[in-house]
This record gives structure tokens, C-alpha cells and sequence, in this order.
């Protein structure tokens, strides 16, 4: 089905040690045809140039470590285009659209966003989002569905329904990626 994203083309590195979350990635990319770059240790220039060597799509990071590449002096020497920006829930993805401008360029932002997101909105900064499934008669339903379009959320939730998938704030996750 179109909901589930397809992973032969992508290009994840992994940077050793592996936390639960990237564990599960891992497994999970490879079943589906994914390339996996898993290095033994963390360097910000080893990092950032198999980043470019290798094409990577994504790249799963504890926090400290993303730091220390976003405040990394030489970060702008390298081409790190082909990274993938995924919102990890509905509220980041809505902070990260505010902060963002016309070109997708995310500024730092401080204060309220009243963003409403639905169908017909033109996302700036994201390329993806990692979210539960919400109720089906809701403003999330409404910006997943700006995100992947209407027929594509209701094909998804008729599987996930017919799958006994698990619904609301304690429920199954789901990875949407537009065009993917």
C-alpha cells in the first residue's frame, strides 16, 4: 500500500553505541532493503563525511551527539543535502513549521505558534513525520492528512483498523513520508 514507506533507496547511519530506538531502526530499515552504515564510534568529521560519501537519508544520533555536528566548525564543508528532516510527533513538526521561512530555512524561534495545519498547507521544513495514529475526526487527522493526503490517511487507517492497530496517545506509531 502507498502508507507504507519504502526504505531500498535510503542510506542510514548509525553511529555506535546504538541506542534502543536506532537497535530497532536498524532491523527494521534492513528488512525492507535499506543500506545501513554502522560506525564503531562517534567523530564529527567521520561522521559528517560518510554523511556525504555515502548519501545518507538519515542518521540516528543521541542528542549530545547531534549537538556537537550542528555546532561543528567545519559542518558547512561538507554536503549534508540528502538528509531527511523527520518531525518525531505532531507538536515539533508544528514548532519546526513556524520557526521555518518561505525557503525551509528553520530560524530560532521563541514564543506561541497558533499554525494550523490542513489539507493544502505547503510544508517548509519537514520531509517526514513519526506520529501515532489520532483520532480519525481530529486536527491531527487533518495535518497528517495535509502531510499525505486525504485518500492515503484513510487507506492507512482502514489497515490499521482492519489490523487492530492501537489508537491515541498510547498507540502504534506510525512513519509518514510524502512520496516515499
Amino acid at each position: 500500500m502507498a502508507y507504507v514507506p519504502s526504505y531500498e533507496h535510503d542510506v542510514f547511519v548509525n553511529v555506535a553505541p546504538l541506542t534502543h530506538a536506532a537497535r530497532n531502526h536498524v532491523h527494521k530499515y534492513y528488512v525492507k532493503g535499506a543500506t545501513n552504515v554502522i560506525m564503531d564510534r562517534f567523530d564529527p568529521d567521520l561522521v559528517l563525511s560518510t554523511i556525504e560519501r555515502e548519501r545518507a537519508t538519515g542518521v540516528m544520533l543521541v542528542p549530545t551527539m547531534l549537538v556537537r555536528l550542528l555546532r561543528h566548525e567545519r559542518l558547512s564543508a561538507y554536503d549534508v543535502g540528502s538528509l531527511r528532516l523527520i518531525s518525531v510527533g505532531t507538536t515539533s513538526l508544528r514548532l519546526l513549521e513556524s520557526a521555518a521561512d518561505e525557503d525551509g530555512t528553520i530560524r530560532p524561534f521563541e514564543g506561541d505558534t497558533a499554525i494550523f495545519i490542513t489539507p493544502g498547507y505547503r510544508f517548509k521544513a519537514i520531509d517526514g513525520l513519526m506520529t501515532n495514529f489520532h483520532l480519525p475526526r481530529s486536527t491531527l487527522f487533518m495535518l497528517v492528512s495535509a502531510l499525505m493526503g486525504l485518500e492515503t490517511m484513510r487507506a492507512a487507517y482502514a489497515h490499521a483498523i482492519a489490523e487492530r492497530y492501537r489508537f491515541y496517545s498510547y498507540g502504534d506509531a506510525s512513519l509518514l513520508l510524502p512520496g516515499g
